[in-house]
């Protein structure tokens, strides 16, 4: 598996997009894994400013679960 790059510091779409599912909907990090099929630490990275690679299929299983179009989560 390939580093994830991240952005020190920067709000990401996605990570914005997971703040607002936590905030919201009131969905733990651990619940919003289980949506997306991967494990808490790789929805920590995403919260952190790591950007998706290979997980990206699994954003679109989370978009999907809680009714959100993907572009609302990766594009600025």
């Amino acid at each position: 598996m390939s580093r994830q790059k991240r952005i020190r510091g920067a709000k990401t779409p996605l990570s914005e997009f997971l703040q607002e599912l936590r905030q919201n909907r009131g969905l733990s990090l651990k619940e919003i894994a289980a949506l997306a099929e991967c494990a808490p630490s790789t929805v920590h990275a995403w919260s952190t400013g790591s950007m998706p690679s290979e997980g990206l299929a699994n954003v679109k299983k989370l978009c999907d679960r809680v009714g959100v179009p993907i572009e609302r989560a990766i594009l600025p």
